[in-house]
């Protein structure tokens, strides 16, 4: 079945309301219409063991990672993230790649039959939002797929979030930034303070290395609970002599026991996602490997120091779209593709951005949005700092943004007045730049993940003529 066919079936879930499109206030985020329906349908959150990850960046990669190794180590995994960029299925995805498509399709007939029944007006809950079916038919998807072990990535905030009623075995918080203020708060200790909220009796709580109050905001909740939170920290260190894709090297390592291994990153956050993502499924394999409860055909045994070594490997080496991807043109053109939208992923966009554009002596480009809600001030003084040639444009029509009030504050801005253009149209913009490059230029597209899926078709362009 075509990607058309099988998308179609998911705009339905277009027709409810939609958080990702439409701002809405904190007091409209809520989980007993969720359970409800959950309960409905028999639980399917409780169909295998989960890992259940929130955080403001780093989320998807985590989840990926985890992916990954948890396949190379012999499990069938099921992952639920968010965004997408261009196909709803890369938010209910498998280790293999996409599930079949009967799975989806049977999942979305089933939740389509009981929103048309009364069941839901009996209830007096109101209607469900486009998310909680989303996160509903991940569920009867992983379910349905008889899964060793699901992987969990919440939409927004955590304690009030749709997936927030499963029953994980590892919990993990990933850097945590000030994002979402108007929905979860404007101090960091606020967002700390949603994010813990996936925190459950009996999980194993890990998270990466926080600033000081969001430490100590998620330590009370571990204690509350009556435990603790293990920070991950990764060792990381800076090799000049190795090449910009390649001069972050960091010790990866699941477990002390097991002994690290030494992994080449494009940049620090990643070093660090992968660290946390090691551990949780190291973790995981602790906890569940001796009750026999992750095969459905053998036990699986604590994999041994070389299985884990090649799962990172794998994992380090296998890249998500728009996680710093770079592509470079024959003619020596770099696209650098990132959905950072908070003020240190921008940051760390723009540095890797400008080392890379710096080693070729070119010019740089950067084509920015960011959708609405987030906070723009410190981000633009990112901007107006970079040196580069910046052209503000829209989200896309998927996601809520004003590049008209982002150009005007960037305009404002001494060092910004003179590098910055508005075109609202993404594609325009994007084939605007790209018609403009020269050999040795660099493009760096961020913001938004809906950027990166607004000008798809023309990346998938770039793709076709990628040099290595």
């Amino acid at each position: 079945m075509s990607i058309d066919a099988v998308n179609s079936e998911f705009t339905w879930f277009e027709s409810f309301v939609n958080f990702e499109r439409s701002p809405v206030e904190a007091g409209e985020y809520r989980l007993d219409r969720m359970a409800k329906m959950l309960d409905f349908f028999a639980n399917p959150h409780f169909c295998t063991p989960c890992i259940h990850i929130a955080g403001s960046k780093g989320k998807g990669s985590i989840a990926h990672h985890i992916a990954v190794m948890a396949k190379s180590l012999g499990l069938r995994v099921g992952v639920y993230a968010s965004p997408h960029l261009v196909d709803y299925r890369e938010r209910i995805y498998s280790g293999e790649g996409f599930f079949a498509d009967p799975l989806y399709l049977e999942a979305i007939e089933r939740i389509k039959s009981f929103v048309s029944s009364s069941t839901l007006d009996q209830w007096g809950l109101g209607q469900p939002t486009c998310f909680e079916l989303l996160t509903l038919c991940a569920f009867l998807v992983f379910e349905s797929a008889q899964l060793d072990l699901m992987i969990i990535e919440t939409g927004l905030g955590g304690r009030l979030d749709a997936s927030n009623l499963v029953n994980p075995e590892v919990c993990v918080i990933s850097l945590l930034e000030l994002e979402h203020t108007d929905i979860l708060g404007p101090r960091i200790e606020d967002i700390a303070r949603e994010k813990a909220g996936i925190f459950k009796s009996g999980a194993h709580l890990l998270s990466a290395e926080q600033v000081i109050s969001a430490h100590q905001v998620l330590d009370r909740k571990a204690s509350e609970l009556g435990t603790k939170v293990e920070y991950v920290k990764t060792q990381i260190e800076r090799n000049p002599a190795k090449t910009q894709a390649e001069s972050i090297e960091a010790w990866i390592e699941a477990d002390e026991c097991f002994g690290p291994i030494l992994i080449a990153f494009q940049a620090p956050f990643q070093a660090q996602n992968l660290g946390l993502a090691a551990r949780a499924l190291f973790m995981l394999f602790k906890r569940l490997a001796d009750q026999g409860q992750f095969s459905r055909k053998t036990t699986t045994v604590m994999p041994s120091s070389d299985m884990w070594q090649h799962a990172i490997q794998l994992a380090a080496a296998t890249k998500l779209p728009g996680r710093l991807e770079v592509l470079k043109q024959a003619e020596g053109k770099i696209y650098i593709f990132d959905g950072s939208h908070t003020v240190n992923s921008v940051a760390a966009a723009i540095e890797y951005a400008q080392k890379t554009n710096r080693s070729r002596g070119g010019r740089l480009f950067i084509l920015f949005s960011l959708a609405a809600g987030k906070k723009m001030e410190e981000i633009v003084t990112l901007l107006a700092g970079s040196g580069a040639q910046i052209t503000v444009t829209s989200t896309g029509s998927f996601k809520k943004s004003d590049p008209q009030a982002l150009f005007d504050y960037l305009k404002s801005t001494s060092s910004g007045a003179k590098l910055a253009k508005l075109e609202p149209d993404p594609g325009l913009a994007f084939a605007e730049i790209s018609s403009s490059l020269k050999p040795n230029d660099t493009l760096l597209v961020c913001g938004s993940f809906y950027l990166l899926g607004a000008v798809l078709s023309q990346i998938k362009a770039i793709e076709a003529s990628y040099v290595t």
